[in-house]
């Protein structure tokens, strides 16, 4: 047994470290942004004295004959398309969605004159002149996502709008939402006017970017549906880039543009810590795609908020540090393959897009369930758990109303269902505590003799009852259901922007009590969280009051465990707080219990 000390030792570092690594790694830090590739921004390849690891230059197409055909000059517009769940901005510059707002949902940041907070843009025109579904040339010889199109008469319901090419291809767009409430349709239709055969190429731009939502380091990223045999068969979430999912995806985008062959593509998603905005072709027109791309742009809004909060200039030197990666956010298109349109020749194709919530309900809506589009919201191994806990609070929170008692209440659920597997471990981990006297004894009468001290340390153990397993099992059997809760309470919208009491006044965001002179070291914040540091002192009481061991060497390792509710106290500083407290409450159940378990079940 003493032989066996240290390898128990190392087996529960390693899968405590395995979990660490999975679920509450410290995020990547961060990087000095680079501008990164935008869809026509090409970086230099090595004749133009660059490094060549931009995204390659796709080959110009045949040049512009004189103008055959002439465009009519247009004045600016905007048509509004609306319904329950959408409202969505359509200006006739690049015909293309100026802004996307989401009805019945918040902005985390942006508040109007009297303190209320504005209504979701997901999309907006964070660069100017670069829109979401903005149809673009790749070759940058059209104008065609910044001329104003002509705008149609169009049924109730649609927008429609037309750009007609020098050469005498006229395409016409057409916009409307449904049959789902979080659809966006869009179709395209080219016809050859002239007399000879025409050939193009076009670009699509499904994301031109969507709003932040970080909270506790989950900054956008992207996902996609892999396609096989004409079917989405499973979805990529991206959650196994690295240790930090998403947010390194992010990190990468800006460095280095993400594109994939249709072959292996269903469709593909920008998706942030709540939402997604998915690009979904048509069927039929899936032949006529190149390849899909997503990269990662700026994002003006976020770097503004970040230098006013730290009142600091754009011009001043301290600007780079504080803009890093994480201002990004996530663009994607579908680049479709050069054609050739004979005289007189129509075509069309059309794309649809989901913008919404990672919220169960509305990703299985209609065609949505077909597309698997439910599996963007991801709960990791044990999301049958996660969706079962989840469940479990939605009920709470009918009976309770409020979300903050409702996690409370699945806690303590939750720690009831499990107390017989706890008490098992813990009434173990007294016993042996108790026979470590006889145990050191044995080990002084066999000294020299390692086989003959294991034996009668077993032996003893069976005699008294004790299993020296009984007091680790338990606890593994448990940690898919911690796992679950924890991966349920970081993911799950319902929680977003609701108020549990006091200063607490959005479960999904840090709780913020007061603002620090000075920012707090690795977290880059001056904000003063306060469930965070009552969370860790109550973990490290509860592992202070765990039953200690006479052994030098599991002291030693006791005192080692003792370290880390410090270690992760600190690195949840800036985790959502509804999380937070779900840890909290289960600790100080944990306390309760081992008083319990000492006072009724060990005399």
């Amino acid at each position: 047994m003493e032989k066996l000390r240290p390898v128990i030792a190392i087996v529960l570092c390693l899968a405590i470290w395995f979990v660490w690594l999975r679920w509450f790694a410290p995020k990547s830090q961060p990087q000095p942004a680079q501008q990164p590739p935008g869809p026509t921004q090409l970086k230099k390849g090595p004749e133009d004295g660059g490094s060549g690891t931009g995204v390659e230059k796709p080959p110009d197409p045949p040049d512009v004959p004189a103008a055959a055909f002439t465009h009519p000059q247009v004045a600016g517009s905007i048509e509004t398309l609306e319904n329950e769940a959408l409202r969505v901005e359509i200006t006739n510059a690049g015909a293309s969605i100026r802004r996307l707002v989401l009805k019945g949902y918040r902005d985390p940041f942006e508040k109007d004159a009297q303190g209320n907070r504005l209504e979701l843009a997901f999309l907006d025109e964070f660069h100017p002149g670069f829109r979401s579904l903005a149809l673009r040339d790749p070759s940058g010889k059209l104008p065609l996502d910044s001329a104003n199109w002509e705008a149609l008469e169009a049924p109730p319901g649609e927008a429609r709008f037309r750009y007609t090419t020098p050469e005498g291809l006229r395409i016409v767009k057409t916009f409307a939402l449904g049959p789902e409430k979080h659809a966006v349709r869009v179709t395209v239709e080219v016809e050859n006017l002239s007399e000879s055969p025409l050939a193009r190429g076009f670009e699509l731009v499904g994301a031109a970017g969507i709003v932040q939502e970080a909270s506790g380091g989950v900054y956008p990223g992207i996902a996609h549906g892999l396609w096989k045999d004409g079917k989405t068969y499973s979805v990529d979430t991206g959650e196994g880039s690295g240790c930090c999912g998403p947010t390194q995806i992010l990190k990468d985008l800006g460095e280095k543009a993400w594109e994939r062959d249709p072959a292996e593509i269903a469709w593909l998603a920008a998706v942030n810590k709540y939402f997604a905005l998915v690009m979904v072709p048509r069927d039929a027109d899936r032949a006529g795609i190149a390849k899909f791309r997503a990269w990662g742009v700026e994002f003006p809004a976020e770097a503004r908020r970040r230098l006013e909060h730290a009142k600091v200039s754009r011009l001043d030197p301290k600007a780079k540090e504080l803009l890093d990666w994480t201002v990004n956010t996530v663009a994607t298109s579908a680049v479709l393959k050069d054609r050739t349109w004979q005289k007189g020749e129509k075509s069309s194709f059309e794309w649809t897009l989901y913008a919404g919530p990672k919220e169960g309900e509305a990703l299985d809506e209609g065609r949505f369930a077909d597309w698997r589009l439910g599996d963007l919201l991801d709960f990791g191994w044990f999301g049958v758990i996660s969706k079962l806990l989840l469940w479990i609070m939605g009920a709470m929170h009918f009976v309770l109303r409020n979300w903050g008692l409702a996690v409370i209440a699945l806690v303590l659920i939750v720690r009831m269902a499990i107390f017989p597997i706890s008490k098992k471990a813990q009434v173990s981990m007294f016993r042996m505590q108790k026979l470590q006297p006889q145990i050191k004894a044995i080990q002084e009468r066999y000294k020299g003799d390692q086989q003959r001290i294991n034996m009668e340390t077993m032996a003893f153990m069976k005699e008294q009852g004790v299993n020296p397993i009984g007091g680790c099992l338990p606890l593994f059997l448990q940690l898919p259901v911690f796992l679950g809760l924890y991966n349920a309470l970081l993911k799950d919208i319902h929680l977003r922007q609701q108020p549990f009491f006091g200063w607490i006044t959005d479960l999904s965001q840090p709780d913020h009590l007061f603002t620090l002179p000075f920012n707090v070291p690795m977290h880059g914040t001056d904000s003063f969280n306060l469930l965070p540091l009552v969370m860790t002192l109550t973990w490290f009481t509860q592992a202070f009051m765990a039953p200690r061991s006479p052994d030098p060497q599991m002291a030693a390792q006791q005192k080692m465990f003792m370290i880390m509710p410090v270690v992760i106290g600190f690195m949840m500083y800036m985790s959502p707080s509804g999380l937070v407290l779900y840890w909290l409450v289960s600790t100080a159940w944990g306390i309760a219990e081992q008083q319990y378990i000492k006072k009724v079940h060990l005399k």
